[in-house]
């Protein structure tokens, strides 16, 4: 996973997740998300937060791609 664009369809993806039910989560539209994971639109600093704290997601892993996915388990891992 060499782009942000990458991640985040991996992370939907890693989570069992629609464009649409992704989306919904960060509060976005799933053509938003779509543009995203295309490389059409950047993510933005807000969506990079929601991100983060909606699914634990690591700041660095998202953006860089370095270092662990998750920062701690969600509910749904348990």
């Amino acid at each position: 996973m060499e782009t942000v664009k990458d991640r985040v369809r991996f992370l939907r993806q890693n989570r069992n997740l629609t464009q649409e039910e992704f989306a919904k989560k960060i509060g976005l539209k799933r053509s938003a998300l779509s543009l995203i994971e295309i490389g059409k639109n950047p993510l933005t600093e807000q969506n990079i937060k929601l991100i983060c704290l909606t699914f634990n997601v690591s700041r660095d892993w998202l953006e860089s791609g370095e270092g662990e996915i998750f920062v701690s388990e969600t509910p749904e891992d348990r």
